[in-house]
């Protein structure tokens, strides 16, 4: 597994956050409340997750709690990501697929 980076660019009202790495265990804990401190309210956060190589259910929590604290800052959150990309097998296998908006690249 990789080490968990996130790098953060703004531009006007859209940030976005870029993961690469492992998006597990005590990494994603430790990601939990840097996602939606750096957004603004009425931002547009977008996390990439085009460069994370795995996710486990601690990773998937962790983006649950981000977007229930953007919906609460009117943040809109969006996650970016491939087609056959770990997080959407996972989001299948525990049924939640709609419940985040996702951007397919």
């Amino acid at each position: 597994m990789n080490q968990l980076s996130v790098s953060f660019r703004r531009q006007g009202q859209e940030l976005s956050a870029n993961l690469s790495g492992s998006l597990v265990s005590l990494a994603a804990l430790n990601l939990n409340t840097s996602l939606h401190d750096k957004a603004d309210p009425w931002d547009r956060l977008i996390i990439d997750l085009t460069k994370v190589t795995d996710v486990d259910t601690t990773g998937l929590n962790t983006l649950f709690q981000a977007n229930m604290r953007c919906i609460h800052k009117n943040v809109v959150m969006r996650l970016r990501c491939q087609a056959d990309h770990p997080i959407k097998a996972l989001m299948r296998l525990l049924r939640v697929e709609n419940e985040i908006d996702m951007e397919l690249v």
